[in-house]
């Protein structure tokens, strides 16, 4: 019996405890959903995620009648809609974060995806999202990453003001798409304003996963592979977000000139992310082509006069220094592209 298998599983009688033999659907779905999740933890613990992600999909379709069913069977005062609304949703949110997981575990990174979009917890479906982005970099699925639709927005609620994204906007140069904005009820006080009932933070998807990868690009060296820097250029890029892009690779110019080793491997790197950026600038209009250098992501880049700085000034004034791969040869004309973003002077 379901009721025999349960046990043999888990080691321990179905929670909560139902008729025997169950006498309606609500209690057989309610059996049913921990015979799949106890199975699924079985593959999961044999590190079969293939066998665990089949259980979870299956356990999802029972999640709702089973939810109903305990209510009714624990409690003897049975809450509110609202209060089972709530438990069907973090029940559900917990197995769409499972799917999620043995997804990832498979490389499916479409159905891991379509998972954490179907997640019916936003804080959940965040953590999801960035999860994803780092595994997507780990994998270098960078192609996958590029193509994720990240439509949408997520209506998190948040405890206190402080939300972990918003210190550094998605719009490094004050155009594009915000990471979060303030949702909630205010009421003004004696002292002002005061916040009255549940505060929420609106994300967009795609805002969250440039946030993602700018923290991942400040907490990474420049040794890394893929280079955070460059996925997040791509991303943008993809998105016809140029001025963004622009000011990822002046981000990515600054550090190099701040921590990179001096050598003319850097400095062709350098002068390759200005030219990028200036590129991206060429791509919008004239009256836009220009970056605001006091956003919070390039103002955790700021420009320093040491590292590689005496490179520049060598190429600039064209000393001797040689171009990477070209033995013997000056160096491009590409520094003027520094200058014409006010960096070399």
């Amino acid at each position: 019996t379901i009721v025999g298998l349960i046990t043999h599983l888990t080691g321990a009688p179905p929670q909560p405890c139902l008729s025997s033999p169950p006498s309606t659907a609500d209690e057989v779905a309610a059996l049913q959903l921990q015979l799949f999740e106890a199975a699924m933890q079985l593959f999961e613990r044999e590190g079969a995620p293939a066998g665990a992600l089949a259980f979870a999909r299956a356990a999802l379709q029972h999640a709702r009648p089973a939810v109903c069913s305990d209510a009714m069977a624990c409690d003897e005062s049975p809450g509110s809609t609202t209060t089972q609304q709530a438990a069907a949703m973090a029940q559900e949110g917990r197995l769409w974060s499972n799917v999620f997981t043995y997804c990832c575990a498979l490389h499916a990174w479409d159905d891991a995806y379509a998972a954490l979009a179907s997640n019916p917890s936003p804080r959940l479906a965040l953590d999801c999202l960035r999860l994803l982005i780092s595994q997507l970099c780990e994998a270098n699925a960078l192609h996958t990453l590029c193509s994720l639709p990240l439509a949408g927005c997520l209506l998190v609620p948040v405890e206190g003001a402080a939300y972990g994204s918003a210190d550094m906007a998605c719009s490094s140069s004050g155009s594009g798409w915000p990471v979060a904005q303030s949702w909630g009820q205010q009421a003004a006080g004696d002292g002002g304003v005061s916040e009255v009932g549940p505060v929420c933070i609106l994300v967009t998807l795609l805002g969250e996963a440039i946030a993602a990868l700018q923290r991942r690009a400040l907490n990474s060296t420049l040794t890394v592979e893929p280079q955070p820097y460059k996925v997040l250029y791509d991303l943008q890029v993809s998105r016809s977000l140029y001025r963004d892009a622009a000011a990822t690779m002046v981000a990515h110019a600054r550090r190099l000139r701040a921590e990179g080793p001096c050598t003319s491997a850097t400095l062709q790197q350098v002068l390759l992310a200005y030219g990028l950026a200036v590129a991206c600038l060429d791509q919008v209009q004239p009256s836009h082509a220009w970056l605001d250098l006091e956003t919070p992501w390039l103002a955790a880049h700021p420009l320093t006069a040491r590292g590689t700085d005496h490179l520049f000034l060598s190429g600039q004034h064209g000393t001797g220094v040689q171009a990477a791969g070209q033995p013997g040869g000056k160096l491009p004309s590409v520094p003027r592209v520094g200058l014409a973003l006010g960096e070399l002077v």
